[in-house]
């Protein structure tokens, strides 16, 4: 993971990161749930990704990454 993904590992969240964190970890969980429940035996890793990133996208309706902007404590910089 790149360390200006969500600031460095050491430096202290703030409330809006931690909240931040949780809610990717959710996507990132209800995604694999998906992801798991649809595994067939023939299937390859590609299918596989190809699934868990349709389903990390359907849960993700903004369709657009959120990372820490850091420049500001309490701003959040979303990438289309």
């Amino acid at each position: 993971m790149r360390e200006d993904i969500l600031g460095r590992p050491c430096q202290m969240k703030t409330p809006k990161e931690i909240a931040l964190i949780r809610r990717l970890a959710r996507i990132t969980d209800e995604a694999v749930g998906e992801a798991l429940s649809a595994v067939r035996a023939g299937m390859t890793e590609l299918d596989l990704a190809g699934i868990l990133l349709k389903d990390t996208v359907l849960v993700t309706p903004e369709g657009c990454e959120v990372l820490s902007d850091r420049t500001n404590n309490d701003d959040l910089l979303i990438i289309p």
